[in-house]
């Protein structure tokens, strides 16, 4: 009697649990322990929990599975919400002469970026990500979309697609469309830019131990500590990391006539990363690398009988441009062999880090891209009767070690990692005409423009470990001030082949953000 009572009882609680557990290791326990009480035999026991499975298969169908090969997969994702106001002055204006100057062009937009990962580990070490975002027609060097009218829709792109694998925890190998890998500041790099291609990473610190110095006090301090427990671990570290990426940056036609046409376009950087952390509060990091592309046209179709490639037949930006960055230089990625020497002092001060960062670089065929690619360029023009609309440029400039370099030099304390943290940063630069690639630079600086010097402001506070606000702003004015002509300063009245990567005399940007990750 007892044994027909409990069993249907027993049953019923079993299958609830397993409906949550899915037959925990408790539930067995129990059905033993019962079955040496003598209440259960051997066979009810099993037949308990065969009804037990099977009622979880019927309630549990339809869920999320998932290969016994995925060891982890993580979802995410951020949405951020800007104001960005930004005024800009052309290097070149229409003809005084007819009175309609527009000496300071402003502008007002409300823009959003939505972005979306999924990560996931696999069996075997290997790895991989994806990472859908919006972004205005494509635009390769920023997520943003601008709010437009009417309640539009808005499109969302795949900006990253990668695998790869660890065959060791020193070695990394990555194929795809990724994060950026190097270390690095916007002055090179835009930070939404995601590079395409292979990407080899060796730490190493990881093959050698390369810790020195005395141990650190278990309370973070040298010298006696108390017992229990010792901390035995040396307080300094070398830490040196070889990164290197091999990027396609543009497929080009493989039956075209010209060698330049045919060619894809490359762009190919190495990178030695070290860092030197002093005990708990002090590293110093130091990010020498080499940025060097093939010749091979980014857009240009066709050539002229000199063998140079023609701006003109480059397809217009209506929906079919080569490239839809901010500013791009859509011709050629010859004469870039540039050297990069970014880095940074961080010292954790008050217990927030306090860093001191800076950022080089040199385009040693700078002299060749600013004549053969860009130019030629003047310094001064002319309109020949009161009622031209084209100007006439006149004494040829030539290029100055300026025109080759950009660095950065910035202060930055605080973080944003949880409710309350806050972080302030200003920094100032100076970028030539040839000293970096307009494909792949930030189009918030300057609105991408090269020949630009000035400042960057930020200052950013969590109002929760999820949400932030942030205002950043821009001032910058031209580094050469009056540079006209050739493919490069743009807006030139009366003449339609220009590519403005170099276009404003003064520039003007403020950004306000709010931010929430999810």
């Amino acid at each position: 009697m007892i044994r027909n009572t409990l069993y249907p009882i027993l049953l019923c609680g079993l299958v609830g649990l397993a409906v949550n557990n899915v037959i925990a290791a408790d539930d067995t326990a129990l059905l033993d322990a019962l079955v040496r009480k003598g209440v259960l035999t051997s066979k009810e026991a099993q037949d308990i929990e065969t009804e037990a499975v099977k009622e979880t298969a019927g309630v549990t169908a339809g869920k999320i599975q998932v290969g016994d090969w995925i060891e982890e997969l993580k979802l995410g994702g951020d949405l951020r919400i800007r104001n960005q106001w930004d005024e800009h002055t052309p290097m070149v204006l229409t003809n005084p002469a007819l009175k309609n100057q527009d000496t300071d062009i402003p502008r007002d937009r409300w823009r959003f970026r939505l972005r979306l990962n999924l990560d996931y580990k696999l069996a075997g070490n290997f790895f991989g990500g994806v990472q859908l975002t919006t972004s205005d027609n494509r635009n390769g060097d920023t997520g943003n979309a601008t709010y437009t009218g009417g309640y539009d829709n808005y499109n969302i792109y795949i900006s990253r697609a990668f695998m790869g694998w660890r065959p060791d925890p020193a070695v990394t190998l990555i194929a795809g469309k990724q994060a950026n890998p190097f270390y690095t500041t916007d002055l090179f790099w835009g930070p939404d830019a995601n590079p395409s291609g292979l990407v080899e990473r060796i730490d190493f610190h990881k093959f050698i131990n390369m810790t020195f110095g005395e141990p650190v006090a278990a309370d973070g301090k040298e010298g006696k500590t108390p017992a229990p427990p010792p901390q035995t671990a040396p307080g300094n570290a070398l830490e040196v990391s070889l990164v290197a990426g091999q990027f396609i940056f543009f497929n080009n036609n493989l039956d075209a006539a010209n060698t330049q046409l045919t060619w894809d376009a490359y762009q190919f950087e190495t990178q030695l990363l070290t860092k030197l952390k002093l005990g708990k509060d002090l590293t110093v990091t130091v990010a020498p690398a080499l940025f060097i592309t093939n010749d091979a046209s980014v857009g240009s179709n066709a050539v002229f009988a000199n063998g140079n490639l023609n701006p003109g037949s480059v397809p217009s930006v209506s929906g079919t441009a080569a490239q839809n960055n901010a500013q791009p230089f859509p011709i050629t990625q010859r004469n870039e062999f540039i050297v990069l020497a970014p880095g940074d002092i961080t010292y954790n001060l008050f217990g927030k880090p306090l860093s001191l960062y800076w950022d080089f670089a040199y385009n040693a065929l700078g002299n060749d891209r600013f004549t053969k690619d860009y130019g030629p360029l003047f310094s001064s023009y002319r309109f020949l009767t009161p009622t031209a609309t084209t100007p006439t440029f006149s004494h040829p400039w030539q290029p100055s070690i300026s025109d080759s370099l950009a660095w950065l030099v910035g202060l930055r304390y605080g973080q944003n990692k949880k409710a309350g943290d806050f972080l302030a940063s200003v920094d100032y630069r100076q970028i030539g005409i040839a000293a970096t690639d307009p494909n792949i630079n930030t189009d918030d600086f300057a609105l991408s423009n090269m020949n630009s010097q000035g400042f960057e402001f930020k200052f950013a506070y969590n109002l929760t470990d999820f949400l932030t606000i942030s205002v950043t702003g821009y001032i910058s004015d031209a580094l050469t001030k009056n540079l006209y002509g050739g493919y490069a300063t743009g807006n030139v009245p009366g003449v339609t082949t220009q590519f403005p990567i170099a276009r404003d005399r003064h520039d003007k940007v403020i950004q306000a953000d709010l931010a929430m990750k999810f």
